[in-house]
């Protein structure tokens, strides 16, 4: 079982769509969705934590939708993790060694984690600082040097297209 759902995926492709969008476009789940073949019901569920987790901000309306509440430098993927999953863990420590009979009695100290658990948590540090160091900015310029300009031309005149079709 992955550690992070589909819901991150879908939240960080999302998200990116919406980095470089002009200002008065508004995006709505239901373009989201259709754009990239997935679940509008499921999108508009992560939507909603990720604007509790104040990365966007909804407007409502007939021309409700979604805009990035930050600039994209300033959105990581780990807040984007956090936002959409809950903070997670590696590991889930069952303290299996305070009734072990090799440590039973031996001094060790109960405030102390053991060495599996503290690998873990060490691991855990690592992921978050990594997902910290990688933000949608990021992800834009890297894209930005394999994805064709004919795709990103392509994408950006679907989205125009929907916005004019909201308006007739």
């Amino acid at each position: 079982m992955p550690l992070l759902g589909k819901g991150v995926e879908y939240a960080i492709h999302s998200l990116y769509y919406m980095i470089d969008a002009p200002k008065d476009r508004i995006m709505t789940i239901a373009d989201l969705a259709t754009f990239q073949n997935i679940s509008e019901s499921y999108l508009a569920k992560v939507f909603t934590r990720l604007q509790k987790g104040g990365l966007v901000r909804s407007n409502l309306g007939v021309k409700g939708g979604y805009v990035l509440a930050k600039d994209a430098s300033e959105i990581t993927f780990w807040d984007i993790a956090v936002a959409v999953e809950g903070r997670v863990s590696l590991f889930e420590c069952h303290d299996v060694s305070s009734g072990c009979i090799l440590y039973n009695g031996n001094g060790r100290n109960t405030d102390d984690v053991c060495t599996i658990h503290a690998v873990f948590l060490e691991a855990n540090q690592r992921l978050e600082a990594y997902l910290k160091n990688k933000d949608l900015r990021w992800l834009h310029s890297t894209l930005a040097k394999v994805i064709p300009d004919t795709f990103t031309k392509e994408a950006d005149n679907w989205f125009n297209l929907q916005k004019l079709k909201a308006k007739d």
